[in-house]
């Protein structure tokens, strides 16, 4: 018995049949399909994260000039602070609650005594 080396043993667990199926598979039309679909591919992401490149520098230009033109007319740059925001939502979500239940429950009756009404004249 020979004995077996770690190349050999390396060898034997190739599967020699299906990398030859896979190249019988392989033709030269598919290859140069390939080739062409990866280029066009990497072609429109490149454009694609170029333009949403520009496109931030742009927005980030335009509200750049906005912000100066508004501090040089010394007006009020639309940035409210998000603590002063949420205290005023919920002063505003309280004083809702409070009025649509009163609302609400009279609305009710109304159409409570409408449907009453509206049975009587069946």
């Amino acid at each position: 018995m020979a004995s077996s080396t770690p190349f050999t043993e390396l060898l034997e667990r190739v599967p020699l049949d299906d990398i030859g199926e896979t190249a019988r598979r392989i033709t030269p039309g598919r290859t140069v399909a390939a080739l062409a679909g990866g280029v066009l591919f990497a072609a429109g992401w490149l454009i694609a994260v170029i333009f949403g490149g520009l496109w931030f520098v742009a927005k980030w230009s335009f509200a750049a000039a906005l912000v100066g033109w508004k501090t040089a007319r010394h007006e009020e740059i639309l940035q409210p602070d998000i603590v002063q925001l949420l205290r005023e939502n919920e002063m505003l979500r309280a004083e809702a609650k409070r009025d649509d239940i009163s609302q609400i429950r009279a609305e009710n009756e109304r159409l409570r005594a409408e449907v009453q009404r509206l049975g009587r004249l069946r």
